[in-house]
């Protein structure tokens, strides 16, 4: 991950996840779509999001998100940074409640 400024929109490329069938719903292009809890969000050309969520529902589920909904329940990947403003480069779980999926970027 690694935003940059494409026009008025960041845009985002996730790489490098480890866990196969992960991999291919995950890699790919993201465009800033919006905002959700104070931060920008993003869409991918395969429909995944990457999303902020804030302390509202708990410290457990404080920091980014991967998945097809925002705030849903089919979490692919979690980063629990929560210093930025935009989406982590490393520290990705994947699947969310794996181990840190050092490859992933």
């Amino acid at each position: 991950l690694g935003p940059q400024l494409r026009g008025a929109a960041l845009e985002m490329e996730v790489t490098g996840c480890s866990h196969g069938a992960l991999a291919q719903q995950l890699s790919g292009r993201y465009i800033e779509v919006g905002q959700h809890h104070g931060r920008p969000f993003f869409r991918g050309l395969n429909q995944i999001l990457i999303y902020y969520w804030d302390d509202r529902d708990g410290e457990r589920y404080n920091g980014w998100w991967l998945g097809p909904q925002l705030g849903g329940d089919q979490a692919l990947a979690f980063n629990s940074d929560t210093t930025g403003e935009l989406p982590p480069c490393t520290g990705w779980q994947a699947p969310w409640n794996g181990p840190v999926d050092s490859a992933m970027q």
